[in-house]
C-alpha cells in the first residue's frame, strides 16, 4: 500500500513539475530578429553602389 501512495505523490510531482514548465515556457517573451533577411556581403563591407 504505501507503495501505491509514493507512486501517486511521484506521478502528481512529475505533472506539475512539467505543468509549471509548460508555463513559463510560453510566459517567456521571445524577441523578434532584427531582420528576416540576411543581408549580402557587400552591403556588410559598405561596398554596394546603392
Amino acid at each position: 500500500m504505501p507503495n501505491k501512495l509514493l507512486v501517486v505523490l511521484a506521478t502528481a510531482l512529475a505533472l506539475l513539475l512539467s505543468a509549471v514548465v509548460v508555463v513559463l515556457r510560453r510566459s517567456r517573451t521571445d524577441h523578434p530578429p532584427a531582420s528576416l533577411t540576411v543581408p549580402r556581403i557587400e552591403d556588410v563591407r559598405g561596398l554596394s553602389d546603392d
